[in-house]
């Protein structure tokens, strides 16, 4: 029988309950600590953070703090891609493809045509 966290990472409905999904999100939490209180850091230092928790992280790709997410593991970064300050990803699996795409998605969540 698939655990929990492997129904959640294979697009199945599942509980987010139980140690091993806990143990993941404390884990995302305190790396959350770490990178939300680097914002005067280089570039350079928020890459090699994010490629501490995410699945990718395409060469150039930024996420200004503070930052949320769950768990980290399901998130990738493709080349170029610059997420502006308090971004959050719950649970699902995230791919920001490019930078012109994410500037599409920023003006459909800010309801401009």
């Amino acid at each position: 029988m698939a655990t929990e966290k492997q129904k959640m990472l294979a697009g199945e409905l599942y509980v987010a309950t139980g140690e091993e999904l806990a143990a993941d999100a404390r884990r995302a939490a305190e790396w959350m600590d770490r990178y939300n209180a680097s914002l005067a850091h280089t570039q350079r230092d928020h890459a090699a953070l994010l490629r501490e928790l995410f699945a990718e992280v395409g060469e150039g790709a930024y996420i200004r703090p503070p930052f949320h997410c769950d768990y980290g593991y399901n998130i990738s970064l493709g080349r170029g891609v610059f997420l502006n300050f308090n971004w959050g990803c719950p649970r699902k699996r995230y791919l920001f493809a490019s930078l012109i795409q994410l500037l599409r998605v920023e003006k459909s969540f800010a309801g401009e045509p």
